[in-house]
């Protein structure tokens, strides 16, 4: 009887030892989190090894090639939340190359992708990222990239781009690259990149964009109407660039005035040299900038608003002055007919009925009136 007992128990432990290490090699796994190790892990990951097919998907310490199909055999999870994610961690300056068809599969379902201090020499193309279609999400922080195609998110249902902190070798993005995100994003961060200029009609068609960041870059100017068309803006940071403070970009001054945005921090100069640390609301009007340079501004609901008030008070004010001119003429024309003076029609009426006295004896003789 005892016998039968421990056998029974040695059964037990056996059974129940597959489902605690119910993990890929290298992988752990808490909940929906799956977290893997570069070094040690065997990709494909396969939905099947975890005991609960993840939503959020970690692969740490990253130094090499994510190669083709690496997570091709996972499939959406059971998270209500509707988030699901990859994120991609190296360490240090280690490198990440992305394999082409590395997120091939089912990998629909994944809604945001973060790389965080990873050296992508190679750039990022539009290829890199086939099969993340349902991406809305794309984060970076630290690192370096080398550039991005043109295209790199194209087709994508992209809500935001919050890069911060990486690097960008090229210093600029190709024209087209925030075109092609599409027009739904609401949110665009692209603080310390080292961009030294922004392309033109790099923000045309983000009308649903809320929130803008391109601070702490080595940028000098912005074209013209560079944020016309972002018209749900609320919140713009331009601060901790390298600001040339000339005519050229006064008008941001009366452009952030009059459409309401909030400026997360200042407009700041750094050169000319001795207006360097001023404020570019200060330097416009020392250098007599007119801020008038935008025809959106020019045209602006409170420029038309002012205009008109004035034309209609100088409407006004020649109305009355024409008035004021043809009732003193009908005044005058009143006079010339009837005397030589205001007074004449009186003296008459006093003539007619005025009865003349002997004089006092003794008294001067006065004139008559006439």
């Amino acid at each position: 009887m005892l016998f039968l007992r421990l056998v029974s128990g040695v059964l037990c432990l056996l059974l129940a030892l597959p489902m605690s290490n119910a993990t890929p090699t290298g992988c752990t796994e808490t909940g929906s989190y799956g977290t893997c190790d570069f070094s040690s892990w065997s990709p494909p990951l396969v939905s099947g090894d975890f005991s609960t097919s993840p939503c959020y998907i970690t692969l740490n310490n990253v130094d090499g090639t994510l190669p083709a199909n690496a997570f091709s055999g996972l499939s959406d999870c059971a998270d209500p939340s509707g988030q699901r994610s990859i994120a991609i961690t190296c360490t240090g300056s280690n490198v990440l190359v992305i394999a082409a068809n590395a997120f091939a599969g089912t990998m629909t379902w994944i809604t945001e992708l973060s790389i965080t201090d990873c050296v992508i020499s190679a750039g990022i193309s539009s290829s890199d990222l086939s099969g993340l279609s349902g991406v809305v999400d794309f984060l970076t922080s630290g690192g370096t990239i080398a550039s991005f195609a043109a295209t790199t998110f194209s087709g994508l249902p992209m809500n935001s781009i919050a890069m911060s902190g990486t690097t960008l070798t090229a210093a600029t993005f190709p024209s087209g690259f925030l075109e092609n995100a599409g027009s739904a994003m609401t949110k665009i961060t692209l603080d310390n990149l080292g961009l030294t200029s922004i392309p033109s009609g790099a923000f045309d068609g983000k009308s649903a964009v809320t929130a803008l960041n391109v601070a702490n870059n080595a940028l000098t100017t912005l074209e013209t109407n560079a944020f016309d068309s972002m018209t749900s803006l609320s919140t713009l940071s331009i601060t901790g660039n390298q600001w040339a403070c000339t005519c050229d970009i006064s008008y941001l001054v009366k452009w952030v005035k009059y459409t309401g945005v909030t400026l997360d921090g200042d407009i700041t100069c750094m050169t000319p040299t001795a207006y360097n640390g001023t404020l570019l609301n200060k330097v416009s009007f020392a250098l007599g900038c007119e801020t008038t340079t935008t025809a959106s501004t020019d045209d602006s609901t409170w420029d038309k608003a002012l205009k008109y008030g004035t034309a209609v008070i100088a409407t006004l004010a020649l109305g009355v002055a024409i008035a004021t001119m043809v009732s003193h003429c009908c005044m005058m024309q009143k006079m010339a007919q009837g005397g030589n003076s205001p007074n004449t029609s009186n003296q008459k009426t006093k003539n007619s009925k005025r009865i003349v006295t002997p004089l006092p004896v003794n008294e001067p003789t006065r004139n008559n009136f006439f």
